[in-house]
């Protein structure tokens, strides 16, 4: 497991996004597919950017855990 996101790689496929999440790899796909997450389609292969994960996770991320 990554121990901080600056050591993340600049694109994740969907072996590292699991691995950083802690979720499992259907959990991972979902997320992949779902329509409202910067997935990156090149091909089969199914990525995220770093910075694109980033913004994701915060405009998720409840008011009060972003102070």
């Amino acid at each position: 497991m990554q121990n901080s996101f600056d050591q993340l790689p600049e694109i994740l496929d969907a072996r590292a996004l699991k691995t950083f999440l802690g979720i499992s790899q259907s959990g991972t796909y979902n997320l992949m597919h779902r329509k409202d997450f910067p997935t990156l389609h090149i091909g089969n292969r199914l990525m995220v950017t770093k910075s694109c994960l980033q913004d994701w996770i915060r405009s998720h991320t409840d008011q009060c855990l972003q102070d």
